[in-house]
C-alpha cells in the first residue's frame, strides 16, 4: 500500500490558516507546530507578540479546528529583501529537516516571484503588505511542519482537488480588485493550477494558500483518487455565507501499489473509402516519422455498402496538430475526429543482450515490461532481430524464437 493525501478545496477554496488547521486536525503534532511558529517572532523586525492556538469549532454543525492567531505588529509592509533575510535566519536556526526547510522557501520564492511579477519590481524591492505579515509566515512555518510531522514530506503522493476561488471583489491595500487577488492569480497561471470560479462571492483562495498548495500537490484530480481512506482533517475558515460551509477537507488514506502508469493521448480517426493501399501504406510512415505514437488501419464496410478503412492515430498532445494535417494532405479526407483519452502504461525499456545459437553468437534487443516498482513482468525479442538471425541460420522462425527464449529465461 503507498500512502496518499487528498486535499478537497473544490468548494472551501484554501487559505494557509484552514490548511495548517485541517492539518492539525489530522493529527499533526500540535506542540511541534506551535514552537516552529512561536520562533518567528524572533525573525521579523517589528513583530511583538505572536500567539496561536487551535479550537475545537461547529460550523451549520459540522466540526473541525480553527487557527487563532493573535500577534502584535508595529509595520504594515515589508520589502522582499526582508522576506528573505528572516527566511535565511529560520533555515539556519530550525531543526525540522531540510526537505521542510526547502519546500518552506519553494513557497516563500512562489509568493515574492508573483508579487513581484504583478506589480512590476524585484523579489528584493517588491513591498508586502498582507503576503509580508507575520500571519504568512505562521501559515507556512506550519503547514509544512505540521506536514513533516505527519510524515507526509516523504513517500506520500500528495493530490488536490482544483481550487475553488469564490468570486465578486475584494478590498485590500492596493484597492479594490476582482477575485482571485492578482498574486493569487499570477500563482496559479504560474503553475498551471486549474481552478473554478464561485460557489460564494468572496475570495475563497488566498495567495498564500496557492502558494502552499501549488508547492505541496503533485496532481490535481477533479474527483478522488482510489483511496481507502484511514482519516480526515476538516480545517474551518472563517467566512459566513448563508448555506455555505467554509471548511476544507484533509484525506489521508492508502492506495493499493499499482504496475501501470496513466497519461493522457489523442486519439485522431477518419473514414476513407477512396484511397488506395500504396497511399495508406505511404500515409503509416510518414504519421510514424512525425512521431505518432501507434496508427491502425482497419477494414470495414460504410454507407451504401461501400468498403472503406478506418484510419486511427494515437500521439501526444504536442504534436497532434501537424499529425492532423498530414491526414487531410495524404489522405483527401474531408473531416477528422479528434479526441483526448486517459492510457494506462507499464513502464517499458530495451535493453541489448547477446544469446548464442547454433554455435554464433548473436546481439538482439530485448524489450522489457516493468511495473511501477521496477519489476520486470515480462519481455519480448525484437522481431527485426529473430528475422535477421533466422535467415542468417536459415531455420524457421517460430523454432529460433523459442531457442531465444529459453536462452535469456523469458518462459
Amino acid at each position: 500500500m503507498n500512502k496518499v493525501v487528498y486535499i478537497d478545496a473544490s468548494t472551501s477554496g484554501i487559505s494557509g490558516d484552514m490548511i495548517l488547521a485541517a492539518l492539525v486536525d489530522l493529527g499533526a503534532d500540535e506542540q511541534k507546530v506551535k514552537e516552529e511558529i512561536l520562533n518567528v517572532s524572533s525573525l521579523l523586525s517589528g513583530v511583538k507578540e505572536v500567539s496561536v492556538r487551535f479550537e475545537e469549532a461547529n460550523l451549520m454543525e459540522f466540526r473541525g479546528k480553527r487557527l487563532i492567531v493573535s500577534a502584535i505588529e508595529e509595520v504594515k509592509k515589508r520589502e522582499g529583501r526582508e522576506i528573505l533575510e528572516a527566511l535565511e535566519k529560520y533555515k539556519n536556526s530550525s531543526k525540522i529537516s531540510e526537505k521542510a526547510k526547502k519546500k518552506i522557501e519553494d513557497i516563500f520564492m512562489t509568493l515574492l516571484n508573483a508579487e513581484a511579477k504583478v506589480h512590476k519590481e524585484s523579489i528584493e524591492e517588491v513591498h508586502l503588505h498582507e503576503s509580508g505579515s507575520v500571519d504568512t509566515f505562521i501559515d507556512v512555518i506550519g503547514t509544512i511542519t505540521a506536514l513533516d510531522s505527519l510524515g507526509l514530506l516523504d513517500n506520500c503522493r500528495i493530490v488536490s482537488s482544483p481550487l475553488a476561488i469564490g468570486g465578486g471583489t475584494i478590498t485590500f491595500s492596493h484597492g479594490t480588485v476582482s477575485v482571485p487577488a492578482p498574486a493569487t492569480l499570477e500563482i496559479l497561471t504560474r503553475k498551471n493550477f486549474p481552478f473554478k470560479g464561485g460557489p460564494v462571492d468572496t475570495e475563497l483562495t488566498t495567495p498564500t494558500g496557492a502558494a502552499i498548495i501549488t508547492n505541496i500537490a503533485e496532481e490535481v484530480l477533479e474527483h478522488y483518487p482510489l483511496i481507502k481512506p484511514i482519516k480526515v482533517g476538516l480545517g474551518v475558515g472563517t467566512i459566513k455565507e448563508k448555506g455555505f460551509v467554509d471548511i476544507l477537507r484533509v484525506v489521508f488514506g492508502e492506495q493499493p501499489s499499482k504496475i501501470y502508469s496513466n497519461d493522457k493521448v489523442v486519439m485522431i480517426e477518419t473514414n476513407v473509402d477512396n484511397v488506395d493501399g500504396e497511399t495508406l501504406g505511404f500515409f503509416v510512415e510518414k504519421v510514424m516519422e512525425e512521431g505518432a505514437k501507434d496508427v491502425a488501419i482497419i477494414p470495414g464496410i460504410t454507407k451504401k455498402n461501400r468498403p472503406m478503412h478506418l484510419i486511427s492515430v494515437i500521439c501526444d498532445l504536442n504534436n497532434y496538430e501537424k499529425i492532423v494535417e498530414t491526414m487531410f494532405n495524404e489522405t483527401e479526407t474531408l473531416g477528422v475526429r479528434v479526441r483526448e483519452v486517459d492510457r494506462i502504461t507499464l513502464q517499458r525499456e530495451t535493453r541489448k543482450t547477446e544469446v548464442e545459437v547454433n554455435g554464433k553468437k548473436f546481439e538482439i534487443t530485448l524489450k522489457i515490461a516493468r511495473d511501477l516498482n521496477g519489476k520486470m513482468l515480462r519481455a519480448k525479442p525484437e522481431f527485426e532481430d529473430l528475422k535477421r538471425i533466422a535467415k542468417e541460420l536459415d531455420i524457421p522462425l517460430l523454432k529460433l524464437k523459442k531457442i531465444v527464449e529459453e536462452k535469456i529465461k523469458l518462459n
